[in-house]
């Protein structure tokens, strides 16, 4: 039997996990009727920890992925729900307890090393044919769209096996879809990758090249001409890990660096721009433009002072309440005609908020 769940704000209320997968075929609609024409589904993945951690570390990052789906069709709608099952689920499945920590730099259980550490909980996107659950450290896995059914590790026919952002970038008018990866080459390295598939879900591009410093780099920002690569000062230092410190720490020191290039350009061509310390899980748009003879990109971004929910590079604690430390949106510009390796920004609400959509 299963020991509880510890009182950890993560791990309680709306963040509690769902224990158990379910299908209900025919949810009730409870005010008004569902429109015949509406057809399609939606889903939704976030991490849903299948056992309870194995100490007193807990990381919201670090549960397994669970993949909700919502159909509907003909003026009905269904649910189901299922874990992904990735190595490390069919694992802990088969010895029906937890083997890898949900917290970061904990070892897994004695005999579970080799375990492969692949939570896939981050977000789940369509995709030429194929429903692809997402986490920043893995290749995408397959799942069948209807039955939620886990095919596997999808790695492009073979071509790309490394990370893939858990926020890969669609063009409308091509139908590509743009990715990258962090720690390209390996648990620490500075090396980034970058990949472009095409509408039909084949491998047209892949090529890599080092950012200033190893870090968590969670998302990233294409326009129809740029694509831009931000570094922020969330620093993953081998040093520093095999001293016993945190494996992703906020290091202002470091600043942060945003990298441009041309789409049609190599990687060799990326522009290094400098700013403040700070942290952007998520922008919101961004776009190029070209005005008085002067090419511009311009990017609006949720911004935070420093990375929410990990440490100093020193050990200190991160704020655990997320109302602590607010995301603003605040637009950049980079004058890509200009001399100055900086750029300019300009807050554009005092709204706090994350996971910004149009």
């Amino acid at each position: 039997m299963s020991k509880p769940f510890p009182d950890n704000p993560f791990l309680t209320e709306n963040f509690a996990p769902v224990m158990a997968e379910c299908d209900a075929p025919d949810l009730i609609v409870s005010e008004g009727e569902l429109p015949s024409e509406l057809g399609g589904t939606l889903y939704r993945n976030g991490p849903n920890p299948m056992f309870p951690p194995l100490g007193n570390k807990h990381h919201w990052f670090l549960g397994e992925g669970m993949i909700h789906a919502i159909h509907v069709e003909g003026g009905r709608a269904s649910y189901r729900n299922r874990w992904v099952r990735t190595e490390q689920y069919e694992a802990q499945r088969e010895a029906h307890e937890r083997l890898v920590p949900t917290g970061f730099g904990e070892a897994p259980v004695a005999g579970a090393e080799n375990v492969k550490r692949n939570v896939a909980n981050t977000n789940v996107v369509w995709h030429a044919g194929k429903l692809l659950a997402l986490d920043e450290g893995n290749s995408p896995v397959a799942m069948d769209g209807d039955t939620l059914t886990t095919d596997g590790s999808w790695t492009f026919e073979g071509k790309y096996e490394g990370p893939m952002t858990a926020h890969p970038k669609f063009d409308p008018r091509t139908g590509e879809m743009h990715f990258f990866g962090y720690m390209a080459a390996g648990p620490g390295t500075p090396d980034i990758s970058y990949q472009v598939v095409d509408r039909n879900g084949k491998l047209t591009r892949t090529e890599m090249f080092k950012a200033p410093y190893a870090s968590m780099v969670h998302d990233f920002i294409v326009t129809d001409e740029h694509v831009i690569f931000p570094i922020f000062p969330a620093t993953i230092d081998v040093e520093r890990i095999m001293k016993g410190g945190p494996t992703i720490a906020w290091d202002p020191d470091a600043g942060t660096h945003i990298g441009i290039m041309a789409r049609d350009a190599s990687v060799d061509t990326v522009r290094w721009f400098k700013g403040d310390p700070c942290y952007v899980y998520h922008p919101m748009n961004a776009w190029t433009s070209h005005e008085g003879g002067r090419t511009r990109v311009h990017a609006d971004v949720m911004k935070y002072s420093r990375v929410p929910l990990f440490p100093d590079a020193d050990g200190k604690k991160a704020p655990t309440d997320l109302a602590d430390e607010q995301g603003m949106l605040v637009r950049w510009t980079f004058d890509l005609d200009g001399n100055s390796d900086t750029y300019t920004e300009t807050q554009l609400t005092d709204l706090g908020g994350e996971f910004p959509r149009f």
